[in-house]
């Protein structure tokens, strides 16, 4: 639930964008923090933080993790939208989905077949090694996105409030309120049922 709890980090990343008018560097900067940071979980079995307190670490590492990650979807999502003509978004996004669902797909069973043949905690340490390389490179592909022109500076109490006076968009939070918590009640009990 971590992660998404730090969906409320988005519009001020949005509104940050505006007070600095560039978003690609900001983007940028905030995916290799996101991401960057990592690197302190192939570490944790070798830093000096007491085995008890090791899972709250992780925790936080997530959750810091996940506000950077957060504000950099948010950047990338507005910078696209620029990017992409409306009448093509659809086909794009759509096709871009598809290839990053295989792609996921593909990381995920590489990742399960080197946890499943090296000893842990190298398996994990590889695992995430790797992660953080392959983040790093997608973070080097953000730099050469084409940069429009920024966007207006917005007003924060406008852009925080404004959302809610849309009634279809109060409908679709209902509905994601609702899809959401039904998943993510039952989805713990899914990897306990696969063990």
């Amino acid at each position: 639930s971590v992660p998404l709890l730090a969906q409320s980090a988005s519009p001020f990343a949005a509104y940050l964008a505006g007070i600095f008018g560039r978003r690609k560097r900001l983007m940028i900067l905030f995916a290799l923090i996101g991401r960057g940071c990592w690197i302190l979980a192939a570490f944790l079995p070798w830093l000096a933080v007491p085995d008890a307190l090791k899972p709250f670490f992780l925790v936080m590492l997530v959750a810091f993790s996940s506000v950077f990650q957060a504000a950099t979807g948010t950047l990338w999502a507005g910078l696209m939208g620029d990017l992409v003509p409306g009448e093509e978004r659809g086909k794009y996004f759509g096709y871009r989905a598809g290839l990053s669902g295989v792609v996921g797909m593909l990381g995920n069973l590489g990742a399960g077949y080197l946890l499943d043949r090296l000893e842990a905690p190298l398996n994990f340490q590889v695992v995430l090694f790797i992660s953080v390389g392959l983040a790093l490179i997608g973070i080097a592909l953000y730099a050469t996105h084409t940069e429009p022109p920024p966007p207006p500076r917005q007003n924060m109490k406008k852009t925080l409030l404004e959302p809610w006076q849309d009634l279809n968009f109060r409908r679709l939070l209902r509905f994601a309120l609702f899809w959401q918590a039904s998943v993510f009640l039952a989805s713990p009990f899914v990897f306990t049922y696969f063990i």
